[in-house]
């Protein structure tokens, strides 16, 4: 039988959540706006996160949570340092023991894009929802094993 501790660090590197981006820092790096006019604190946001290849953040476009009234989550993603490089953002729904991708979004960024998910293509009118964002980085997309680190949001809830 398996130990509990051992237990809980398998369950946790199953689903993702001990590898990628650890902060090197405790001073959190002053934010830079992906275009000017950005106003709102967002709910979501990694903060700037810096892993052994590269310096990023993530975050959504609401400071609360998602109503019936929004169409979309748009998701901005930001990074310093390295020319251009190729990105992986999925949108997780938060099950009882596992997360399921419902929109997922690739391309080449230098210094940060904008992506939207659409509530219709993945969740029924009437319902609600505990979801998460994930970014990972790479140098280029024909050579993933070029990894520059993983940045994950904390939860947050979409009603439709």
């Amino acid at each position: 039988m398996m130990k509990k501790p051992a237990f809980l660090v398998s369950m946790c590197l199953s689903m993702g959540l001990l590898y990628g981006a650890l902060p090197i820092s405790a001073e959190p790096t002053p934010a830079v706006p992906l275009q000017t006019g950005h106003d709102i604190s967002p709910m979501v946001d990694t903060g700037w996160v810096k892993t052994w290849g590269a310096e990023a953040r993530l975050y959504t476009d609401r400071e609360k949570d998602y109503s019936p009234a929004d169409s979309y989550v748009e998701v901005t993603a930001e990074k310093k340092g390295w020319d251009t490089v190729y990105y992986e953002i999925n949108l997780y729904r938060e099950g009882y023991f596992n997360l399921r991708s419902v929109g997922y979004k690739t391309g080449y960024m230098s210094v940060g894009t904008k992506e939207r998910f659409y509530i219709d293509d993945f969740l029924s009118k009437g319902s609600s929802g505990e979801f998460r964002v994930e970014m990972r980085l790479y140098t280029e997309r024909k050579d993933r094993d070029q990894y520059l680190g993983e940045w994950v949001t904390k939860t947050f809830k979409i009603n439709h």
